[in-house]
Formats: structure tokens, sequence, C-alpha cells
């Protein structure tokens, strides 16, 4: 706890530095043998505390994360930020096979706001 007050210091927007905490924070778990369940408990609340400002900080993170899972052979069934990314891709893909706002909503179980949000996104990266 003392290590995410710390983390919360550091200016809203610098997401670069919640981002190294985060990994940090994962790697010492990794070593101090933690559990996958535990990790799970830990980023929960992680996440509520030192959340990133911009959606491609918490995309970066969430690569780096399934790196680090990958290589030490850890199966971290949920994590708060990468269950957000993965709702994206998922919403991105059906918006790409031109499914309905409904079904995307339905789904990917994200909010109209994001969807929209998401939308815009992409319209930017296409141009």
């Amino acid at each position: 706890m003392l290590a995410a007050k710390r983390a919360l210091k550091v200016e809203r927007s610098d997401d670069e530095t919640k981002k190294l905490f985060k990994i940090a924070l994962l790697r010492l778990g990794i070593a101090k043998g933690y559990t996958a369940k535990e990790l799970e408990a830990l980023f929960y609340f992680v996440d509520w505390v030192v959340a990133f400002s911009d959606s491609k900080a918490r995309n970066n993170f969430v690569g780096a994360v399934r790196t680090i899972a990958a290589k030490e052979e850890i199966h971290m069934p949920y994590v708060t930020s990468i269950e957000e990314v993965t709702r994206e891709e998922i919403a991105s893909t059906m918006l790409e096979a031109g499914e309905p706002d409904v079904k995307i909503l339905a789904y990917a179980k994200i909010s109209r706001e994001e969807l929209t949000q998401l939308k815009e996104r992409l319209r930017q990266d296409a141009r």
C-alpha cells in the first residue's frame, strides 16, 4: 500500500512512471512467490489506486504484463487493465466486421460512451 501511495505522488498524467511502477510490482510479486490469485487481488487494488490517464499507456502496460506472464508461465485470469483492453479489442473487431452497436455493447461489455470514444480513436488512427 505504501508503494501505491508513493506512485500516486507522480503527476496524474505520468503514465510511463505508473507503468514502470505496476510492472515492478508484478515482478516483485512473482519474485516473492505470489500465486496468480494473489497477483490478481493485488492488481484489483493497484488498478483502482493507480489508473492510467491514456488508453495507449494502458495498452502498452497490458502488453508488458502479457509478455511477463508468458515468460514466467503464470496464468493471470483477470487483471482489470487487461480486461479493459480485451473488451476494446473485441469491440474493435466487431466494429471492423460491421456489427451493430447494440450487439457490440452486449458482447464487449462496454458502455455507449466507451464505444463512442473507441470509434473516435479508430477514426483518428485511420487518418
